[in-house]
């Protein structure tokens, strides 16, 4: 119980009337996962150059990556933080929505963020089109 919220207690002494309120903590909910990508993924409409012609190439239809090329950063949920009722009571927290991330295994590479704890990275082991 040590972790635990304090409660509040607040004593009012008046000529008319007294009381005594109590009140607990809330938990704090977790926080949801969540992703970002690192490369560029949307289609692009062709570029137009000075005298008016369209360059198609710059479509972005299949995304390309290079080997060792970062794709996504990932940030697993986490749990929140415990609240107390007003007996002192622990009250569980909802721990945040969960990201499912599914990846091929054999062209993306998953590696811990050392800088953030809860979060990894998704390398491109191939060049490749996505």
């Amino acid at each position: 119980m040590d972790d635990l919220p304090a409660r509040t207690v607040s004593v009012l002494l008046d000529s008319e009337y007294r009381s005594i309120t109590v009140t607990g903590v809330f938990p704090e909910r977790g926080k949801d996962g969540s992703s970002e990508l690192h490369f560029k993924w949307k289609r692009q409409a062709g570029s137009i150059d000075d005298i008016g012609n369209i360059n198609f190439n710059n479509l972005n239809k299949f995304p390309t990556v290079q080997q060792g090329e970062i794709l996504a950063t990932i940030r697993v949920r986490t749990s929140g933080k415990p609240g107390s009722d007003v007996l002192g009571k622990k009250l569980k927290p909802r721990p945040g929505i969960s990201l499912r991330v599914q990846f091929d295994k054999n062209t993306i590479e998953k590696c811990d963020d050392e800088k953030e704890v809860g979060t990894f990275c998704l390398y491109a082991k191939k060049n490749r089109n996505y």
